[in-house]
This record gives C-alpha cells, structure tokens and sequence, in this order.
C-alpha cells in the first residue's frame, strides 16, 4: 500500500482526473447522489490516496478552514475496496495533513 499526498497544483493530470473518476464513482453512480463534485475547493486542499498495485483503494481531501467548512475540515473520503481497513488508514493521513499543513486542533468531518 502507497500514501500518495499532494497539493492540487503538485497533482499531474493524470492523477487528478483518476481522483475525480473515482469520486464520480462511487458519490454519482454508486451513491446515486447527484451533487456538485467540482466545488473550487480542490484548489486549495490537501489530496490524499492509496494505491494497492496502482490501484486507487482509498482517497480523501483535507480543506483548509474558510473553504468547504469554517474549520479545517475532511471529505470526499472514499474507499472502493471495503473491509480491509483503507478507510481507518486514510483518515488517520488525513488528520495528520491537517495538522501538518494547516495547523488543525479542531477538524470538521464532512458526511
């Protein structure tokens, strides 16, 4: 397993656009849940995801305070193989960026 974590202006398009599938993926289609995906906040966010043999098992983006929420905040959170621990893994990373990146004592937790 790989922890891949970048800005959106460090992603290649190629990344970017398998993130954005992947979300489509699971929120759209196999959600049902038709919303606005493309909100502006991918911009200033931290990307992360894993990898299994260049397969993407998990991802999420960490926001920085003001953007998506008013605190720093984590989202987009998806993993596309359950039941084997991707999702503990990938918030665990998230919550680490947010305090890396932005200073986070306080994470708001989108659902």
């Amino acid at each position: 397993m790989i922890l891949h974590k970048k800005t959106f202006h460090e992603l290649t398009t190629d990344e970017l656009y398998e993130l954005l599938r992947v979300r489509s993926e699971v929120f759209v289609v196999e959600q049902n849940c038709v919303y606005q995906d493309l909100d502006g906040d991918d911009q200033q966010s931290i990307h992360l995801w894993l990898t299994v043999e260049d397969k993407v098992v998990a991802l999420a983006r960490v926001c920085p305070a003001g953007t998506h929420m008013k605190e720093i905040s984590i989202g987009r959170v998806i993993t596309t193989e359950r039941g084997k621990g991707y999702g503990k893994q990938i918030m665990l990373h998230a919550i680490d960026a947010a305090v890396e990146h932005f200073g986070a004592t306080h994470i708001d937790i989108e659902a």
